[in-house]
């Protein structure tokens, strides 16, 4: 990335507040703070309400009263202020400070201040009073003080400056954090970012506080580079997979997709919320629904991160969406090559010239076939699914038809069910011998050309499932092809990714099973 050497000295100088001058938390940034002064006769009351603008925002605020109400007096000009029936509509200018007077029914508590964090905004710069959030609204820039929808370098340098001098009208530590990156990353101005359904969505700020419902994006995330600190609330996945997860055992635990913790993802004051885009899609819509329902200033952002035909394009689509473009571009390349080495050399083996392979679920004689995953990833690595053509996709096969099918390769799948063990969660050498063995000694099975020619092989969901599937399909395509493929070396791309990407030690599961037997 090239530096544009004129943004130096702000940056520097932000660098050296932030350190060396932390931000009060106790400043109301300059934003609109109002108090209403009640005096009235009876069952008639006005109020006198003063707002401060200090130069900090600009766009249309809105008051809500409990009861019909009435303008009485303004130092507002006419075509900046008007009431209607319940609301107070207000156009602010930066650097407005101005007070008004109504008339209502209602006997409003007497000295009401309402803070800019019970303000909520929309996309449009509309801020409305709403009480009990405490939410940044979504639809303005920090320190766009003219309201232009551009972060100008005076308008930062003003900002830091002010904080550096505890100026009562200085920004928060989040609001210039938030602006500086937007003006070095962005140019100063909104971007738009989309996710796997398609959804744009206009940043006015960067993430700072997400949860996550989906352990391959959070999976992915860290291959990106994302801090840990960014995120507040995990599934309970991944607080169950402290071995693979060790760095979110003390995040929040949201549930499932299937069990949502809707209470603790609110209580969480998240500024995003990930959930997966296609799988379980119908919850999800739900999901996002009831989230946004009670807090419409969440953002929902939609991936799914395991499916190899889309899963580098989802990649790209997050880095964007968390500015780590050059870690993505990275961490795409280790991917890609991985991919290409398989696709490429497969891509030349005539229909009658593939290997046939029998996939076995880690339920028995549960298989695969066209519009599932798995038999996706078997035809990526090149391989002749003999149930390619059964329904459903994922179907209970007949023991007799694996037999009468004889496939030169059979794979069975670990990590689930009542094969749980292996992977990351450790150990598993005893489970997959034992489980071996009994694979061989199934009714026929010494028959078939794979059992005869020790072409038997189990494999952990581990590396076939998720964001590492790149790594379960190297062993398939080196078990299917071992003489075309004597150079491919999987357990070291399977090394790369724990090392370089996923910030783990490989040798930390140098006991762990991930395929039995072991590559000779």
């Amino acid at each position: 990335m090239i530096m544009n050497l004129r943004r130096m000295p702000v940056m520097a100088l932000l660098l050296v507040f932030l350190i060396v001058f932390p931000v009060s938390g106790a400043f109301q940034n300059g934003m609109p703070v109002h108090t209403v002064y009640p005096s009235g006769d009876g069952n008639v009351y006005e109020y006198k309400i003063v707002v401060s603008n200090a130069g900090q925002i600009a766009g249309y605020f809105i008051e809500t009263f409990p009861s019909g109400i009435k303008l009485i007096s303004s130092s507002l000009p006419p075509e900046s202020i008007r009431a209607e029936e319940n609301n107070v509509y207000i156009a602010l200018a930066g650097g407005d400070s101005f007070d008004f007077t109504i008339r209502t029914n209602e006997n409003l508590e007497d000295d009401v201040t309402v803070e800019w964090k019970d303000l909520v905004g929309d996309e449009s710069g509309i801020f409305y009073y709403s009480p009990g959030k405490s939410v940044i609204p979504s639809g303005t820039l920090p320190l766009d003080s003219n309201n232009n929808g551009i972060i100008e370098y005076s308008e930062l340098s003003f900002g830091i400056i002010t904080s550096l001098d505890r100026d009562k009208g200085a920004p928060s530590e989040r609001d210039l954090r938030d602006a500086a990156w937007i003006w070095y990353y962005h140019d100063g101005r909104p971007w738009t970012v989309t996710d796997s359904t398609g959804e744009e969505t206009i940043m006015y700020r960067p993430i700072r506080n997400a949860v996550v419902l989906n352990a391959d994006i959070l999976e992915t995330m860290r291959s990106l580079g994302v801090s840990p600190d960014m995120i507040s609330g995990v599934p309970d996945s991944v607080i169950e997979d402290p071995g693979f997860f060790p760095e979110y055992n003390d995040k929040a635990n949201i549930g499932s997709v299937w069990e949502t913790d809707y209470e603790k993802i609110i209580s969480l004051s998240p500024d995003a919320v990930f959930l997966y885009a296609g799988f379980m899609s119908t919850k999800c819509d739900e999901i996002q629904a009831r989230l946004q329902e009670s807090d419409p200033s969440i953002r929902v952002f939609r991936f799914d991160c395991y499916d190899p035909e889309n899963y580098a394009v989802e990649t790209s689509l997050l880095a964007d969406l968390l500015d780590r473009r050059e870690r993505g571009d990275e961490f795409l390349s280790f991917y890609e090559e991985s991919m290409k080495l398989v696709r490429e050399r497969t891509s030349g083996i005539a229909a009658q010239d593939k290997t046939s392979i029998y996939f076995e679920s880690w339920d028995e004689f549960k298989s695969c076939a066209n519009g599932s995953g798995y038999n996706e990833k078997i035809k990526i690595a090149g391989g002749k699914n003999v149930f390619e053509a059964a329904t459903p996709a994922y179907p209970l096969v007949d023991p007799e038809s694996v037999f009468s099918a004889s496939p030169e390769v059979i794979v069975k799948l670990i990590g689930a069910g009542s094969y749980k063990f292996g992977g990351y969660a450790g150990d598993g050498a005893e489970q997959s011998k034992a489980l071996y063995d009994l694979l061989e000694s199934r009714t026929g099975w010494q028959d078939i050309d794979a059992v005869k020619n020790g072409r038997l092989h189990i494999m952990h969901n581990d590396i076939f499932g998720g964001p590492g599937h790149f790594i379960g399909i190297m062993y398939i395509t080196k078990w299917l092809y071992p003489g075309e493929f004597s150079d491919m070396e999987p357990e070291e791309v399977h090394r790369e990714y724990l090392e370089v990407y996923q910030g783990l030690e490989f040798e930390d599961f140098s006991g762990s099973v991930f395929v039995y037997p072991g590559m000779a």
